[in-house]
């Protein structure tokens, strides 16, 4: 073995290296030979050396006196030294010892008590109230012994020596709530400040009443910031009966908004989005918008199970519309019949709608969905019960043609509902060129023009289907089209490429016109030079009197007139809302009304799934929350969620 200097020896020893370890006893028994791993041996070779196993010292194994002076003094002086030094040291330093075997050599390790700082329990405790309020976590949860555990874990494994000593001081659920709550209330307070200013001018209102967490609105604000990019926040989810009347549903938001700070009058004059159960706060607010989301709910609906008012007059195409309402049923029983199936979910590529009576679309999702998967569900369909056998058996073999024609009416519905339910953008200007889409759509399918059809699908098509909803959804449409606003068609009218609103009538115009010339403050006029005549001719004379372009009377054009007169590029892929920006300079008080008008959201979805957020939150552990408090759990959330940037 190749001689090892004595230095290197004596630090391996000192740290119990693993190449080294403690063979025969030598002259006692803390006294032993010391034993160096040979790599090219693979074995444990003698150093010539021995060593003291109490306090690790090299010593050499050559007769004389010096084993005998190191243990009786050297030893026995330094032990009493480090004894004294423990012993004076604070309790966060002290140590338990504890015996393991390792080799050859018994050697101690400790589980230390060492603490936590003061100021690392403040970030522990304010990085735990953050975890709530991203997570939504009960306080319960954030406390618990497994939650103490995962801290601990994570400190040793950064620091090492972290014990039982440093988990009686994390925090306790009460310590983790107050904090929770002081981070929420901060947050609160820096939203709705940041919004402040947008109330009574742009500031909108999206309320909903809840069928998962009953006895709750859920309260949502919508505005085009400084930048022209529309902005949703929430602003509250509190307690209110379904039953009460709209003054007293108008007096809770009124003061729970009055609670951040707004002032009431500045309240009211915001436009409030509800659906048909909250139209009653029309009367309290600067105007009702009917969700566009319900509204073609609705019309799919009455489409297919028409309206008393249109009963006689659909009674010839009745039964085709039992048909296609029978249809739906089959494709919920199938949707059902494959979800319930484990072995036939494993065969799909992705799974159908589920079945909510709740929803007045599902079925047409449910059949959508059916027809796409149709080849994967034909290889599974031995899986399933004789009922959904049968149901399958019914839609494919019966009626397939009646259900792609089905299809074939219905289906932008299902997309126009998916577009209003995505409000990352402005979409108010587009309800009514929507319902006028519709309309010219069934008036087409009814004159026979399939131009979206190809040749070989048209032998797949029942035009009795076809001509039945499309006289149904012709019947329905004007009944939900008349519930829009005059800011609706303001919004058309404020959109550059329907600005000239050609497929609308002159009182419907006029009617948007009016609406915006009342947002509109005294129309300022600008000066417009007016060209002198030079020419003094007898030509130039009558010309000017048989022309068919009035001259400018040199006094003023308004904003209004100027829009109107713009041109627009019809191939511009240009947003509304950039378009608006770029004319902040140009109509400096059109550009005002527009960032009013195109603020309002025309459904209110998003406070449907602040529902489902607050079902999933407000679940059996936490059902004796009072009300205040549900309100804050999800409330927090939310805000947290979106607004992440805003944490400390």
């Amino acid at each position: 073995m190749d001689k090892i200097d004595e230095k290197t020896l004596k630090r391996l020893v000192a740290r119990q290296d693993d190449k080294v370890k403690m063979g025969e006893e030598l002259s006692r028994p803390d006294y032993c030979r010391v034993l160096l791993f040979n790599e090219a041996t693979k074995e444990f070779e003698d150093t010539e050396k021995g060593a003291c196993t109490k306090c690790w010292t090299l010593l050499s194994i050559q007769a004389g006196n010096h084993v005998t002076r190191h243990f009786e003094k050297t030893c026995r002086k330094r032990t009493k030294e480090e004894s004294e030094k423990s012993a004076s040291e604070p309790e966060v330093k002290s140590r338990k010892m504890t015996a393991i075997s390792f080799g050859f050599v018994y050697l101690t390790v400790s589980s230390t008590t060492k603490k936590y700082k003061d100021s690392e329990v403040k970030k522990v405790t304010d990085a735990l109230a953050k975890y709530c309020l991203r997570s939504g976590k009960s306080f319960n949860h954030v406390a618990s012994t497994a939650m103490k555990s995962l801290i601990l874990d994570i400190t040793n494994s950064l620091s090492c020596g972290y014990g039982d000593a440093a988990t009686s001081q994390l925090p306790c659920r009460n310590t983790i709530q107050k904090s929770s709550e002081l981070l929420a209330k901060e947050i609160v307070k820096k939203v709705t400040d940041n919004v402040k200013k947008f109330v009574g001018n742009r500031m909108n209102l999206l309320v909903d009443h809840g069928k998962l967490v009953v006895n709750y609105l859920s309260i949502f604000g919508s505005f085009l910031n400084d930048d022209v990019k529309l902005v949703i926040v929430p602003l509250a989810f509190m307690p209110c009966l379904d039953g009460k009347s709209g003054r007293e549903t108008a007096n809770c938001i009124i003061e729970k908004l009055q609670s951040f700070g707004w002032l009431e009058e500045d309240i009211v004059k915001c436009s409030i989005t509800a659906d048909g159960a909250l139209s009653t706060l029309s009367g309290f607010f600067k105007s009702y918008v009917r969700c566009v989301n319900h509204s073609l709910n609705l019309v799919a609906q009455h489409m297919v199970v028409p309206l008393d008012a249109h009963f006689m007059e659909l009674l010839p195409v009745s039964k085709q519309l039992e048909k296609v309402s029978r249809l739906f049923k089959l494709a919920q029983i199938i949707s059902g019949g494959l979800r319930g199936n484990v072995n036939a979910c494993q065969n799909l590529s992705r799974l159908p709608a589920l079945p909510i009576e709740t929803r007045w679309m599902n079925g047409l999702k449910c059949l959508k969905d059916i027809l796409i998967l149709s080849d994967e569900i034909s290889l599974v369909i031995g899986m399933l019960p004789t009922k959904v056998r049968s149901a399958h058996h019914e839609l494919f073999n019966e009626s397939l043609k009646v259900a792609k024609s089905t299809l074939l009416v219905m289906e932008p519905l299902l997309d126009y509902n998916q577009l209003y339910q995505t409000q990352s953008e402005v979409t108010i200007h587009l309800v009514l060129p929507t319902y006028k889409l519709l309309e010219t759509r069934f008036n087409s399918f009814l004159s026979g023009k399939f131009d979206d059809v190809s040749l070989y699908d048209l032998d797949s098509i029942c035009s009795d289907t076809v001509d039945a909803l499309s006289r149904s959804g012709l019947a329905v449409l004007p009944h939900y089209y008349k519930e829009f606003d005059s800011v609706h068609f303001a919004a058309v009218y404020l959109s550059p490429k329907t600005k000239k609103m050609l497929s609308f009538s002159c009182s419907e115009r006029q009617k948007a016109k009016g609406y915006i010339l009342s947002l509109l403050p005294q129309e300022i006029r600008l000066p417009v030079t007016s060209k002198t005549n030079k020419s003094s001719s007898s030509v130039s004379k009558l010309l000017s009197l048989v022309s068919d372009v009035s001259e400018s009377s040199g006094e003023t054009t308004s904003e209004l007139e100027r829009y109107e007169s713009e041109h627009v590029d019809a191939l511009s892929n240009e947003s509304v809302e950039d378009y608006w920006k770029s004319r902040r300079s140009v109509y400096p008080h059109l550009f005002d009304v527009a960032l009013q008008v195109l603020s309002v959201v025309p459904s209110e979805s998003v406070c449907e799934s602040a529902f489902s957020q607050a079902a999933f939150l407000l679940d059996k552990r936490r059902t004796r929350l009072s009300y205040l408090k549900a309100e804050y759990v999800v409330l927090r959330t939310q805000l947290a969620t979106k607004y992440p940037e805003i944490l400390p």
